[in-house]
């Protein structure tokens, strides 16, 4: 067993705090980079899609969960998620202050973090709060920090979703790395910093909790992203994965090789696999994107104009690369696998 694998056989819920000084990280490392390093944000559609795979919807009693966005940036995940929780407080017959403790945004960039408070008053405001109120629960909701070290002092959370940063590790000071490296296991050989925040997230999840992101997919092929695909195989369940390299799903034009992917604390059962094309996009009227891939991939006769997919009743295990997630092609290698 390598060292690796020994603080892994820990679980997500190892106690890290102890591998590195506290007053590392906020000066040292993410922060130094400033808020224009890594930053890509996410278009509504797709922030809809992610949530709505995630069941983060007023079907549910949100006051009484606790949703955390580790990299709020303005607000793309925060405030849809502010609108949806503040739909099921009406729905549920809860108060506002019931969901004082319902959400936590992190954010590095105090001006960002600042333009995101204002965007959550507002939609507090709107939805009939009284200004102090709304400044002091938006306050509450949206925190100056680094989330891959305050994570670690931060409740165990129903939902982690989000649009980690995208920063390559040469890109950070090696003190830095090497000190979140200590803290994360999985963040191995030439990882981008988005390992760091899959694990982080997974680590804080309660059970039946889900991790929804939408990141660089080199984690689930790449050497670098060996252990991180042990870490998932052994304590996690695949629950979606949406490959999106041609989708235009960011607000700028970037070479990201991103994936949606939906990861439960639970048991592995069933997972979605589908693709995204350039002509992807939301669906006209009240149609729930998200119901449409699942009912896709149920039906694979069935049309969705952007999109294909497919269902596999199981996932990979071990730290070997996981193949190219083309839904027909995946559902093929799995047939032939049975034979």
């Amino acid at each position: 067993m390598t060292a690796v694998q020994a603080q892994l056989d820990f679980g997500p819920a190892a106690d890290a705090s102890k591998a590195v000084p506290e007053a590392l990280g906020l000066q040292d490392g993410l922060l130094a980079l400033g808020e224009p390093k890594g930053v890509v944000y996410t278009k509504s559609w797709v922030v809809d899609l992610i949530l709505d795979l995630a069941g983060y919807g007023p079907a549910h009693d949100l006051a009484r969960q606790y949703a955390v966005e580790p990299s709020a940036g303005e607000g793309a995940f925060l405030v849809p998620m502010v609108q949806r929780l503040l739909a099921s407080i009406r729905k549920h017959g809860r108060s506002l202050p019931d969901a004082r403790s319902a959400l936590h945004a992190y954010e590095l960039d105090e001006e960002s973090a600042a333009q995101a408070v204002k965007l959550v008053i507002h939609e507090l405001e709107a939805w009939g709060a009284e200004p102090a109120e709304a400044r002091s629960i938006a306050q509450s909701w949206v925190t100056v920090g680094d989330y891959l070290l305050e994570s670690r002092r931060d409740r165990k959370a129903d939902l982690v979703v989000g649009n980690p940063p995208y920063i390559r590790y040469d890109d950070l000071p090696e003190h830095a790395f090497a000190a979140y490296r200590r803290l994360y296991p999985t963040m191995v050989g030439r990882c981008d910093i988005y390992v760091g925040f899959i694990e982080a997230g997974l680590r804080q999840l309660a059970d039946g909790g889900a991790l929804a992101f939408i990141c660089a997919d080199r984690w689930m092929r790449a050497a670098y992203g060996a252990e991180l695909r042990r870490l998932v195989s052994r304590r996690f369940g695949m629950e979606a994965v949406i490959e999106m390299h041609d989708a235009p799903a960011f607000e700028n034009d970037v070479s990201a090789y991103p994936a949606v992917i939906v990861i439960r604390r639970a048991s592995q059962g069933g997972a979605i696999v589908a693709s995204a094309g350039r002509t992807a996009g939301p669906l006209p009227g009240d149609r729930n994107l998200a119901d449409a891939i699942v009912d896709l991939a149920g039906k694979p006769t069935e049309q969705l104009p952007g999109f294909t997919a497919t269902r596999v009743d199981r996932w990979f295990t071990g730290t070997g690369p996981w193949p190219s997630l083309e839904p027909h092609w995946l559902e093929l290698l799995q047939r032939l696998e049975e034979r």
